[in-house]
């Protein structure tokens, strides 16, 4: 959504509901989240307290809807690998060259104003992806894809687990477009799709600090359709994920 330009009808859904939470305050109460966001200092303690509170089922984040987005955007930026769903643990500063994450995390509030910008018009949706392609599917729809990868074996959501075999049947029936985002595919993807674009990126905030490789899997030719400009996987702290958007 970040790296695209402006179509006529943009949809974004996650499944994650505070993912789409935090979207809503950013487009409906900006100055006060950033103000909430600037509130919060970098600290172990805070992730360990609402890391806890996150991953039980029978808590919220803070009730109130800033509150709680800005308490779920500092976990994002404050675990390891934006592994904000598990026992990820705390993302330290070290000596390593480049902006320290305390340095990013004071950067945000900056972001929030852009980020409200951008979702002007946007309607967002918190449910299955399956759902949205049955509600959006057309020709001349494209949609964009950033599933759980492959390889976690843990989920990133408090919900059941991806189904990533009935995400590649489901393409199989798409009228309109599509983009998967991988880095090792389900079996059946690369057979159906029409292209791949290769990437990589640093995983700065992982532990072993590595490469990982990211790969979109089209269902159309990009060197020839200008569908998306600037094909590619643009994150902020992993906050503008989501599992199905349509154009």
């Amino acid at each position: 959504m970040l790296n695209k330009p402006r179509s006529r009808a943009e949809i974004f859904n996650d499944r994650d509901e505070y993912v789409v939470r935090f979207f809503e305050a950013v487009r409906d109460r900006p100055e006060e989240l950033a103000k909430a966001v600037r509130d919060i200092p970098y600290s172990r303690g805070l992730y360990n307290e609402w890391s806890r509170q996150f991953r039980d089922p029978e808590q919220d984040l803070g009730g109130d809807l800033v509150e709680e987005a800005a308490r779920w955007v500092f976990l994002r930026y404050a675990s390891f690998s934006g592994r904000y769903g598990q026992r990820a643990g705390f993302a330290t500063d070290t000596p390593r060259k480049g902006p320290q994450k305390s340095e990013i995390w004071a950067r945000v509030p900056g972001r929030i104003q852009r980020l409200r910008d951008r979702f002007k018009g946007v309607a967002i949706e918190c449910g299955d992806y399956s759902e949205q392609f049955e509600r959006y599917d057309d020709d001349g729809v494209l949609f964009y894809c950033d599933p759980p990868y492959t390889e976690e074996k843990d989920n990133y959501y408090r919900g059941p687990l991806f189904d990533h075999g009935g995400l590649v049947e489901t393409l199989r029936s798409v009228d309109g477009e599509w983009i998967v985002s991988y880095s090792e595919p389900p079996e059946g993807l690369e057979d159906l799709a029409t292209a791949v674009v290769e990437r990589s990126y640093n995983r700065s905030a992982s532990l072993d600090n590595s490469d990982r490789p990211e790969r979109l899997f089209c269902s159309y030719d990009p060197s020839t359709a200008k569908m998306w400009s600037g094909l590619g996987q643009q994150t902020l702290a992993a906050t503008d994920g989501g599992e199905a958007g349509a154009e």
